[in-house]
């Protein structure tokens, strides 16, 4: 599994979330990004909510039992600084 050392600075989030097909938007001034079926809503300090189509609550960067999902791997690596090496 991959691992992580830090949170990105919002360019690079804007960035990688670009590169791996999700889509920026603002609602409710909050910071969103949105892919498929997929919506994340972005908090302070690297804290995050993802949402379904349906808007329940499925993930946040708590959900440990999520990290073999490939969709959930996607939101930690647009969302933080992977370890090299």
């Amino acid at each position: 599994m991959k691992q992580f050392k830090g949170t990105r600075n919002f360019d690079d989030i804007l960035n990688k979330a670009k590169e791996l097909g999700f889509k920026y938007y603002e609602q409710n001034y909050q910071q969103r990004f949105k892919k498929e079926n997929i919506d994340i809503c972005m908090r302070s300090f690297g804290k995050f909510y993802v949402y379904d189509k349906k808007g329940n609550c499925i993930a946040s960067e708590k959900s440990t039992e999520l990290d073999n999902k490939q969709w959930y791997q996607e939101i930690l690596e647009m969302i933080y600084k992977p370890i090299e090496g």
